[in-house]
């Protein structure tokens, strides 16, 4: 758990507090053959999915379920879903940024902070 942990803080360190919104407009793309990164609403329905990326048979959703409610049964027939739940890498102050409602005061919170 160390080196997760490890791997996390460096992550971190490059990525810092700031995320894209949920409409960051980032296409899905193949990042190795055979495997694809999507953002969410733009696979949330079948069509999407294989229109993104065919032809997918599993789709593996990392994400908290009220951020992206994919299930087992979500894309139909022919398309397993793997759920990982618990991947939370954000420390506890950004989960608590992450919990405020839009506006100026979370913009400010989710700015990168100085050195």
């Amino acid at each position: 758990m160390a080196a997760l942990d490890a791997r996390f803080a460096a992550f971190r360190d490059v990525t810092s507090y700031v995320r894209p919104p949920h409409s960051h407009g980032c296409p899905p793309v193949e990042v190795v053959p055979g495997v694809w990164t999507a953002h969410y609403h733009d696979i949330d329905a079948r069509e999407k999915l294989l229109a993104a990326a065919p032809p997918t048979t599993l789709v593996v959703n990392a994400a908290t379920a009220d951020k992206c409610p994919v299930g087992a049964v979500s894309y139909g027939e022919g398309i397993e879903v793997l759920c990982v739940d618990g991947l939370l890498d954000d420390p506890e102050p950004l989960k608590k940024v992450d919990a405020m409602p839009q506006g100026a005061e979370k913009d400010a919170a989710r700015a990168p902070r100085p050195a």
